[in-house]
């Protein structure tokens, strides 16, 4: 419960006068439950792609061959310490019922840190790799998430790759490592590795297409007929594991990959390839999935999102 300051001065003087002090509570609210789905991407979140005018508030990024974003998160009225300058000293903690990407921030960071307790050893990108595998992408009530900004479904452009799941994702099972030669060399791919960017002098680059950054994410944009990308993945259990493919192809699109079942020792890594080849037409990105599945119940889900612009 909450207490403005004068409010509390009041409570905490009859609490001292009463021998036995007593207080009631009174309800003048009614909790709406006409929709008990969750969760549900606020009208407010950064969506992609970049220069879609139906976006909410589209992603400042250089390629749709990066989906962007990559989670979704708690962030609306969620109740949390703030500083009020209406108070007599600003060093008084107060609360509130607050909204925004500065809500569901400290809950991806918080996740991310319990993450990096268990395996210090990992790298940024393995971190947000078993974030993004092992996310939810339907509701509590096994539908579709909705977004807010339209009232239809959510599509990867808003959620990403769904909702953050914090049990699932301390046992993903694979990651997709990246290191920072591959980011240097995605730089150069996008002609951005400069003198101005954070690429060392002298490094030996290798530019490649963006969609080919070893992300758990695919994206291909404006697609023209074919296109092979390429995924590298590390078993971070510590037991050997065999994983089988499952492929949920976008429409649109003949999807091929190799191989479609490989056998992993602990930490070891192995490389895949998928290839998508326009079958059908269409201006508009579709949507897929690859799941890969070993015999211990592990699922690494992996978000497909091509454009097949030229046929």
């Amino acid at each position: 419960m909450g207490a403005e300051a004068a409010e509390t001065s009041i409570l905490r003087m009859y609490t001292r006068v009463m021998v036995s002090p007593t207080a009631s509570l009174a309800y003048t609210f009614k909790t709406d439950l006409t929709s008990d789905q969750a969760p549900e991407v606020a009208y407010f979140s950064s969506a992609g792609p970049v220069n879609n005018p139906s976006a909410a508030n589209r992603l400042s990024f250089p390629t749709n061959d990066i989906l962007k974003p990559d989670i979704i998160g708690p962030g609306v009225s969620l109740w949390a310490a703030v500083r009020s300058s209406s108070l007599a000293s600003a060093s008084t903690p107060t609360f509130a019922m607050l909204s925004g990407t500065s809500m569901a921030t400290p809950h991806l960071a918080g996740i991310a840190a319990l993450l990096v307790e268990r395996y210090p050893a990992w790298t940024p990108s393995q971190v947000m790799s078993a974030i993004m595998t092992t996310a939810n992408v339907t509701t509590n009530k096994n539908g579709k998430i909705l977004t807010d900004a339209t009232g239809g479904v959510a599509t990867p452009w808003d959620m990403g790759s769904g909702h953050v799941n914090p049990k699932g994702l301390m046992d993903p099972g694979l990651t997709f490592p990246a290191t920072a030669t591959d980011f240097y060399n995605f730089l150069a791919g996008q002609n951005l590795a400069t003198t101005k960017t954070v690429v060392p002098m002298g490094t030996k680059l290798s530019p490649f297409p963006a969609y080919n950054l070893n992300r758990p994410t695919i994206s291909v944009s404006r697609l023209n007929k074919t296109v092979l990308v390429t995924r590298r993945v590390q078993n971070i259990a510590n037991t050997v594991s065999n994983y089988t493919a499952t492929i949920v192809t976008p429409p649109g699109i003949i999807t091929a990959i190799s191989p479609n079942r490989f056998t992993i020792q602990p930490m070891g890594t192995v490389t895949f390839s998928l290839r998508f080849t326009v079958a059908t037409a269409s201006p508009d990105f579709q949507f897929g999935s690859l799941t890969w599945k070993d015999q211990f119940g592990h699922a690494v889900q992996s978000v497909l999102a091509v454009q097949p612009l030229y046929k």
